[in-house]
C-alpha cells in the first residue's frame, strides 16, 4: 500500500512553490498517494493538472489550524509536506503525531530579526521531523538556524527541461515580443519598475515590443500606468496562462524586477530555452544570475543599457544565449531532485 503525501500550501496567486509541488506529483505519484490542500483560486487552477494523476485536492479559506485539522483527519497522511512559514506553522498546530515536512521556498529579511512571526516559527520548528531551504541563507541568518540544526537541508529548485521544451512546443503564440515579465503582479515582483524601464528605453528604440504574463492585486494599476503612459502597442498584458512558454520561446529575454526571491523558477525555466535574464541585484536571483548568461542590474539605468544592447548588438545577445544553454545543462537534475524528495519522506516516516 502506497504511502499518503498532503502537500499544504497558502499563496494566493500561482507562483513557484505551486510548481514545485505539481513536478513532484508528476513524478512520483506512482510512489506515493498524494493529496493537495490550497487556496480556492489555486486549487482551481491546478485542479485539470493534478486530476490526470487522480490527487485529491481539498480548499481552505484561510490556512489556520482548524482548516487544516479537517483536511488532515479527512486524507489521513503518513507525512504532511507543508509549503512556507504559515502552511508549516498551522499544520504543526493542527495535528499531533504526523511526521511534517516544512519546506521553505522564499527567505524574508524578517527571519533575521526578532518579531511575532519569526519567534512563531522559532517556537514550532522542533516539531518538524525535516526542515528543507530553498536558499542557503534561510539557514544561515535566521533567527531559528541553530534549532533545526541536525534535521535542516538545502534542495534548491530544479526543472525538468524535456517538459519545458514540450510546453514551448504546445501551440503556435503568433505575436512575438523582445521582452518578457512572468510572475505574479504583486509588490515584492515590481512589476510598476518594469514598465518605467520600458517606458525609457521605448523613449530610444519606439520598436521594441514588452509582454507581461501574470496575475495579482497590481494588475488594474499596472493597466493603469500603461495607457497613460500610451504604451498600449508596446506592452501587452496577457493575465495569468497556464502555458507562457510558446511566448516566452520567441522572445529575446525575461526580465525580472523583483524586490526579492526564493529559488526563481522562471528564471530557471527561462534558462532552459536558452534565454537570457535581465535581472535586478536581490536575493535569490544573484545567486543564479550571472554576466554570461544574463545581467544583474542594480538599478534602471543598467537594465535600460543591457536592454538596448540586446537590440542593437547581435554579438552581444548571441553570447548571452550561448551562456543561458551552458547553464541550464550542466545545473538541472530533475532526477536527482526527485531522489531526493523521495529519500526526503522515507526518513521522515522512520
Amino acid at each position: 500500500m502506497k504511502k499518503r503525501i498532503l502537500h499544504i500550501i497558502n499563496n494566493n496567486v500561482y507562483g513557484g512553490g505551486e510548481t514545485v509541488i505539481l513536478e513532484i506529483i508528476r513524478r512520483l505519484h506512482n510512489n506515493y498517494d498524494f493529496g493537495y490542500a490550497a487556496l480556492p483560486n489555486i486549487v482551481e487552477e491546478v485542479s485539470s493538472t493534478i486530476g490526470k494523476f487522480q490527487v485529491p485536492y481539498f480548499q481552505f479559506e484561510q490556512c489556520n489550524p482548524r482548516s487544516l485539522k479537517s483536511i488532515i483527519n479527512s486524507f489521513n497522511p503518513d507525512v504532511i509536506h507543508a509549503h512556507g512559514y504559515r502552511s508549516s506553522i498551522s499544520s504543526a498546530l493542527a495535528c499531533s503525531g504526523i511526521p511534517i515536512i516544512s519546506h521553505l521556498h522564499n527567505y524574508h529579511e524578517w527571519l533575521s530579526r526578532i518579531n511575532i512571526d519569526s519567534i512563531a516559527y522559532t517556537v514550532i520548528c522542533p516539531i518538524y521531523k525535516r526542515v528543507v531551504a530553498v536558499e542557503r541563507r534561510i539557514l544561515e541568518k535566521s533567527i531559528f538556524s541553530s534549532f533545526i540544526r541536525g534535521k535542516a537541508e538545502l534542495l534548491q529548485n530544479v526543472i525538468d527541461i524535456k517538459r519545458i521544451y514540450k510546453l514551448a512546443n504546445e501551440s503556435e503564440y503568433k505575436d512575438e515580443y523582445d521582452f518578457v515579465f512572468i510572475g505574479r503582479i504583486t509588490d515584492r515582483k515590481d512589476p510598476l519598475r518594469f514598465i518605467e524601464i520600458m517606458k525609457k528605453v521605448h523613449e530610444v528604440n519606439s520598436n521594441v515590443r514588452a509582454v507581461m504574463i501574470g496575475d495579482g492585486e497590481l494588475l488594474e494599476e499596472c493597466c493603469k500606468k500603461i495607457k497613460v503612459n500610451n504604451l498600449s502597442d508596446t506592452i501587452k498584458v496577457t493575465g495569468y496562462l497556464r502555458n507562457p512558454f510558446p511566448i516566452l520561446k520567441k522572445a529575446k529575454v525575461l526580465v525580472m524586477t523583483s524586490k526579492g526571491e526564493g529559488m526563481p523558477m522562471v528564471a530557471l525555466e527561462a534558462l532552459s530555452l536558452g534565454k537570457p535574464v535581465f535581472a535586478s541585484d536581490t536575493s535569490g536571483l544573484n545567486d543564479v544570475i550571472s554576466n554570461k548568461e544574463g545581467a544583474i542590474c542594480r538599478d534602471d539605468s543598467e537594465f535600460i543599457k543591457h536592454i538596448l544592447m540586446v537590440l542593437n548588438d547581435s554579438n552581444y545577445y548571441n553570447e548571452i544565449c550561448q551562456g543561458a544553454l551552458s547553464y541550464s545543462s550542466n545545473v538541472f537534475n530533475i532526477d536527482l531532485y526527485m531522489s531526493n524528495i523521495a529519500n526526503l519522506y522515507k526518513v521522515s516516516m522512520k
